[in-house]
């Protein structure tokens, strides 16, 4: 659980920014995070599991990675493409201006779309992306991210301390 949550802020750190050095230390810390927490899951599970389900236990441990996998795809596709991809919020902030840029197509390039911009703007492409980082915080994906991360540290919590434990002292369940 607290590996979990070191990771979450890791991650939170990394992303809330622009600057590089915190970003390389959100990824120390992440990864740290990512560290303490993999083998104490599999830790966890071999000791709340009665001995002779240890094997079922272990091996089930693995579908809810499974079904996280799925869930990515839902989260991190269009969610992330309206709250943080470069291109998207370009386009938004283009049509909030007013500006008349043509469609990306085969004849006009990304790299065309973007120099445009920059042109109707009047600023160059790091001026023009720190303008978006400030008018649309692309860094709210990413709180998002660590928020989820927290919340299974929570429920992680809770399930130990109150259900798993509740189960114990009414004779329902046994740790062995």
């Amino acid at each position: 659980m607290i590996g979990i949550f070191i990771f979450a802020f890791g991650l939170a750190m990394m992303f809330a920014n622009l600057n590089p050095w915190l970003i390389v230390l959100g990824m120390l810390i992440f990864s740290i995070g990512e560290m303490a927490s993999s083998p104490k899951i599999q830790e966890y599970l071999g000791g709340i599991a009665p001995s002779d389900r240890k094997a079922l236990y272990m091996g089930t441990s693995f579908l809810p990675i499974a079904l996280g996998h799925l869930g990515a795809g839902l989260i991190s596709g269009k969610p992330f493409e309206v709250m943080a991809d470069k291109l998207f919020l370009l386009k938004r902030a283009v049509t909030e201006k007013g500006f008349d840029i043509p469609d990306i197509s085969g004849a006009f390039t990304q790299t065309d779309y973007y120099t445009r911009a920059q042109e109707l703007f009047g600023m160059d492409s790091h001026q023009l992306t720190r303008y978006l980082w400030d008018t649309y915080h692309p860094s709210k994906i990413w709180v998002l991210f660590a928020a989820i991360a927290i919340t299974a540290s929570i429920l992680l919590f809770v399930y130990d301390r109150f259900i798993l434990r509740g189960r114990e002292v009414n004779g329902k369940g046994s740790r062995q």
